[in-house]
């Protein structure tokens, strides 16, 4: 994929577990305040939310088929209005939610939290409280919640003082570039689902979630500009990318033409692509191989490996 073209140990890599574990942290905190409730406050509260929830939930029902028919009749007028409905009846439930958890346990507690604790067994939520430290601990060595710092290459000899100082300039600004280029990629199981608007994976297809089956498959100009001008090829072949760095270290034209083939289509260069690639280097240089990824991140050989 190409994550792991552009980024080391992807798959140990979870930018969203620190987020996650606070949310469990959350999630415990709201469930031991409602702990010593007695049973009656408890079915009050219970009763109160259902209540709630079911006024919403009804309309919140007949929304969602109203979007589905509005995205089927191609209206984007009438999607926009009732998608923007939706998010309106969504944060009216949320509201109610902690209004009702602050009445009933005195705490400002997140709504989802507080449905969520309400869901928990007595018995998981113990297993859960004596072994939280030892847990984190655990995920911590196993996975990064950042990626590591890379190695800086050790500067070319023959350099006089002036020279190495440019020198380390650029590779700097090199590495800033490839950190903000990659800021936002992971794996899209580690991710935030829905991405939001304008990544790369709401760009081709991804559901929002708010209705059933929303995920779609046809192409767009936004797909088509973000091939042309998205950061995905300078974020490959950066120095310090994956991918990059097996560039930069590859010898010969035919050397580097070989690499890129193996990593993107699984494949060896034909003697026909060979001649092709190296001919774009005699014309255009080092830059020509930005090109030939380009070009092979827009066939269908990379979308459907054989």
């Amino acid at each position: 994929s190409i994550v792991a073209l552009a980024l080391p140990e992807v798959d140990n890599y979870r930018p969203r577990l620190k987020g996650q574990l606070s949310s469990v942290e959350r999630i415990k905190q709201a469930y031991f305040s409602l702990e010593n409730r007695s049973p009656e406050d408890y079915i009050a509260m219970v009763k109160e939310l259902g209540d709630a929830l079911e006024k919403g939930i009804a309309r919140q029902n007949e929304v969602r088929s109203l979007l589905v028919k509005a995205r089927e009749e191609e209206n984007d007028e009438a999607y926009q209005k009732y998608r923007n409905e939706l998010r309106d009846l969504q944060r009216e439930s949320d509201r109610l939610v902690r209004e009702i958890g602050y009445k009933h346990t005195g705490e400002e507690i997140d709504g989802a939290d507080l449905l969520a604790a309400l869901g928990m067994s007595e018995m998981n939520m113990m297993s859960e409280a004596d072994s939280a430290n030892a847990e984190r601990k655990q995920l911590r060595r196993a996975v990064l919640t950042s990626l590591p710092k890379v190695e800086m290459p050790a500067a070319p000899e023959g350099l006089n003082k002036d020279q190495v100082k440019a020198w380390k300039t650029d590779q700097s600004n090199d590495y800033k570039t490839y950190r903000s280029l990659i800021a936002e990629m992971a794996r899209a199981s580690e991710l935030e689902s829905p991405a939001r608007r304008g990544h790369f994976l709401r760009e081709f297809g991804q559901s929002d979630r708010e209705v059933i089956e929303n995920a779609a498959d046809n192409a767009s100009v936004p797909q088509a500009l973000n091939l042309l001008n998205g950061p995905m090829v300078e974020a490959l072949t950066n120095q310090f990318a994956v991918f990059g760095r097996r560039l930069t270290e590859a010898g010969t034209p035919e050397e580097k033409t070989r690499m890129i083939f193996q990593a993107m289509l699984t494949r060896e260069p034909t003697a026909r692509e060979l001649d092709l690639v190296k001919a774009e280097v005699a014309a255009n240089g080092d830059r020509a191989y930005e090109g030939v990824v380009w070009s092979l991140l827009n066939t269908q050989q990379f979308l459907f490996v054989q």
